[in-house]
């Protein structure tokens, strides 16, 4: 233990680490057997805690809507109340839409009016009678205070009358609820943007079995986001000077600039700084990734022949779409009514009769009811993202471990019966955990990144900023082991959710040169396909909001208080959309790439399920990638060899076909290192995995690597 510890204090932080993955008990090899059909049978219940607290988190959803419903009333959410608590704009008050403050100076009395007055009249506004039409002139009238409008609300011009009146209206609780009210006045816009965006993901779909019209559509859809960037900031511009005439609306007295709330609109400026630099950033990015849409095309048309060749899996992200519209509508539902309870409160009036006034104000618990809606509404969002992929995962696996794929029924009821028996506490857990941890996981990955980069000329300072970030041993335990390909491997073995997120890991990491780059043009082109879903849907949405008179239902637009919130939500609509369509060609790709890592680990290439052409397409773009790497060392060696390799037996080794001699491999089990007197006692030599090369951790050698073509296969033989 003493000589361990020693011999890690000489190490740096990233040798350490790369010592851990080596000996990590995940970090085995798979093994095949002649019994292997795809998704093991044998199943046990995994992460059944997290399943129960996902169920009880739900069933405060109940207490929720116990007390909410009787109490909600979502009129309040779009329009103002009078003097009796009574809403503006309905029942009795139906012409009566807009609130009134008779006295601005005293918002404890408001009445509802027909329209907000605009010039200065003589006792002009007076008390009405319960039945809402006889007006009280016993008890006086008002001269009118010149307002705007400011939705259904009137707010006064002059100095501090409108300032207090804006104040009150952007109290944060206040703020919120008018916004969100939006949603129910307006919400045939964001449904025109979520029917684009599922008529782009339908078109993604059906174009991608024509190869020539998918390259096509791929170029077109790589510029559309940047144009649609461009667009926003037009957008952004028209926000800000409605936003501005809403605010400072021209009157005959004037709305003095000093008292006029400009910072709402000039928050848009900054968004149109932000469009811009989206623009910027994206731009940037494409070009720096063109070289892979070719073959990110490729490797999804070839990765994605089951969504085409079986019905069932062509129609199941509509099924999908479907039933999570539904449930995102019930949960929106319930939010906006939780926004909209409150209690009748009474404040004293001299001016109205009985000298009592009645108001609504929000109850102090309904802040933290509606945190919790709005956490349980986005958890199940990411819940049926991955409900989905676990299912289209598991049914491609079957599809990819058939060898008779003509016989093939019903692989989407596999699916279904395996999560709901025995994997929906894993599926809560990875969707909780891979949302939540997403963010944290790319930062670290890409420090991590940066300090294997930095390793290379500067060792000294990469070990000193390893050590310096706390974090970095909790990314390299926990946070990077979350990713998406652990749904697929919880499809094929059924282990719990942890543990295949860790194998899954490792067993890309094993294949790296085999998959990464494959993987990663892939992953390319469906963010380009999901961004131009997405933006799509809440460009048109926004449209309709800012640049028509009236939404489709005939909702006036001036009447929005902030259009800008109902973008927001349809861009969530969108984002889940997007998942759906695009989620459902990455599952596919996924789980092809990730089955073809376990088919080649587990068979030889006469027993493998893969199909030829993803063979010689998998084989070919390896062997490019080696052929690279190969000229690249050679030129590094002739530019600088001693600072390269320390001895010029690297070279030597290498037969004429450039096979590169394996460094010796750990025994996982042991931790011993065998073998290392076999080969050449040089540290330096460079770690390469040919598609020829077979590992085998229980061997007593620890390693071996074989020519297909002139060596024999050491892996177990059986016959089919």
């Amino acid at each position: 233990m003493v000589d361990s510890n020693k011999s890690n204090s000489k190490k740096g932080v990233l040798d350490i680490w790369d010592d851990y993955d080596q000996n990590h008990p995940e970090n085995a090899q798979l093994r095949g057997d002649a019994e292997f059909d795809g998704p093991v049978k044998d199943r046990k219940c995994t992460d059944i805690f997290y399943l129960i607290f996902f169920i009880l988190t739900n069933f405060g959803l109940v207490f929720v809507c116990y007390f909410i419903i009787p109490e909600g009333d979502l009129h309040r959410l779009t329009h103002g109340f009078d003097f009796r608590a009574e809403i503006c704009g309905y029942g009795g008050l139906a012409d009566r839409p807009y609130m009134y403050w008779p006295d601005p100076y005293n918002l404890d009395f408001s009445l509802c009016v027909q329209r907000c007055p605009e010039y200065y009249i003589t006792d002009y506004i007076c008390l009405y009678d319960t039945d809402h039409k006889t007006l009280l002139l016993d008890w006086g009238c008002w001269d009118t205070v010149v307002t705007t409008y400011y939705g259904y609300y009137c707010v006064p011009v002059t100095d501090q009358a409108r300032r207090k009146v804006m104040d009150y209206l952007y109290q944060p609780m206040i703020l919120v609820k008018r916004s969100v009210g939006d949603l129910a006045l307006a919400w045939d816009t964001v449904v025109m943007g979520l029917i684009l965006s599922i008529g782009i993901g339908l078109i993604y779909l059906v174009c991608f079995r024509i190869p020539y019209v998918m390259h096509a559509l791929m170029i077109v859809s790589i510029f559309t986001p940047e144009l649609l960037f461009l667009y926003f900031i037009y957008l952004f511009r028209e926000a800000q000077l409605s936003t501005h005439q809403q605010l400072c609306g021209e009157s005959d007295a004037g709305a003095e600039p000093e008292y006029c709330y400009e910072a709402p609109s000039q928050g848009f400026y900054y968004l149109m700084f932000v469009a811009l630099g989206f623009a910027i950033a994206y731009a940037v990015w494409i070009i720096m990734k063109w070289r892979l849409l070719k073959l990110g095309v490729s490797i999804i048309m070839l990765s994605c022949r089951p969504l085409h060749t079986l019905k069932q899996f062509f129609l199941y992200p509509f099924m999908l779409m479907l039933s999570g519209i539904g449930i995102i509508g019930l949960l929106t539902l319930l939010v906006l009514y939780t926004m909209s309870t409150g209690t009748e409160t009474t404040v004293k009036a001299s001016e109205i009769p009985g000298g009592y006034s009645k108001k609504i104000e929000d109850y102090e618990t309904e802040k933290y009811m509606m945190i919790y809606n709005v956490f349980i509404t986005l958890w199940w969002l990411v819940y049926l993202i991955a409900f989905g992929e676990f299912v289209l995962s598991s049914s491609v696996a079957v599809w990819y471990f058939t060898r008779e794929r003509s016989s093939l029924y019903y692989p989407l009821w596999k699916g279904f019966k395996s999560i709901l028996r025995y994997h929906l506490g894993s599926t809560v857990r990875g969707s909780l955990f891979n949302s939540v941890l997403a963010i944290p996981n790319k930062i670290m990955t890409s420090y991590t990144r940066m300090l294997y980069k930095l390793k290379k000329n500067h060792n000294g300072l990469a070990n000193c900023l390893g050590k310096c970030c706390a974090c970095l041993a909790c990314h390299q335990k926990y946070l990077r082991f979350f990713t998406d390909y652990a749904f697929i491997f919880l499809a094929l073995f059924g282990h719990p959710f942890f543990e295949c997120a860790k194998k899954s890991y490792y067993l890309l990491k094993r294949n790296k040169q085999r998959v990464n780059l494959p993987s990663k043009a892939g992953q390319f082109v469906i963010f380009i396909m999901k961004a131009t879903i997405c933006l799509s849907g809440t460009a048109l949405t926004y449209s309709l909001l800012l640049l028509q008179p009236y939404t489709p239902r005939g909702q006036d637009t001036d009447l929005l208080v902030a259009p800008s919130w109902l973008a927001f939500y349809s861009l969530i609509v969108g984002w889940f959309t997007a998942q759906v369509f695009g989620g459902s060609m990455a599952a596919c790709m996924n789980t092809v790439v990730l089955c073809g890592a376990c088919d080649e680990e587990m068979f030889t290439r006469e027993q493998r399920f893969m199909d030829h052409q993803l063979q010689a397409f998998l084989d070919s773009v390896f062997e490019e990638q080696t052929e690279q790497q190969r000229e690249s060392k050679e030129r590094a060696v002739m530019q600088n060899p001693k600072k390269v390799y320390q001895k010029a037996s690297l070279l030597e080794n290498m037969d004429e076909e450039g096979a590169i001699l394996l460094k010796p491999i750990k025994n996982n089990y042991t931790g011993s290192q065998k073998g290392s007197d076999t080969l050449m006692g040089d540290e330096t030599v460079i770690a390469a995995q040919r598609p020829n090369v077979a590992y085998n951790n229980n061997d007593q050698s620890n390693f071996h690597w074989m020519e297909e073509d002139t060596a024999e296969d050491k892996r177990p033989q059986f016959s089919r």
